[in-house]
């Protein structure tokens, strides 16, 4: 249990201070409003998680359960040079979290499942 505790904070901290703070390093949030660098990417990764092949629209609605309010032409204008390269951060962040993890899940226990996703 402390493993599945312990990757959870580290997937709070990324999915939140961590990436807001990625997305103003990254260029892609230039001043604070409400889509922050958290919000944007936590509207991605839950809409994606939830349905990969998930249109702007519903995607949107994702944001909507994470206080996001967008249109899907405004998502679709946030898809940028600057977008990707925040997303890109925000993964090898948790994939350098990942690696150093001292308590990193038992390649046995990864074994039982046909797929791991990746965050």
């Amino acid at each position: 249990m402390t493993i599945l505790r312990d990757v959870g904070k580290k997937i709070q901290t990324i999915l939140g201070s961590v990436a807001d703070d990625l997305g103003k390093a990254s260029g892609f949030i230039k001043r604070t409003r409400k889509l922050t660098g958290s919000r944007f990417i936590r509207m991605l990764v839950f809409g994606w998680m939830h349905k990969p092949e998930s249109t702007l629209e519903e995607l949107v609605q994702s944001g909507i359960l994470n206080n996001v309010e967008i249109s899907a032409q405004g998502l679709d204008k946030r898809f940028t040079p600057e977008s990707a390269h925040f997303a890109r951060a925000v993964l090898e962040q948790a994939v350098a979290e990942a690696v150093k993890a001292p308590n990193a899940v038992p390649i046995e226990l990864l074994n039982r499942f046909s797929i791991v996703p990746f965050i």
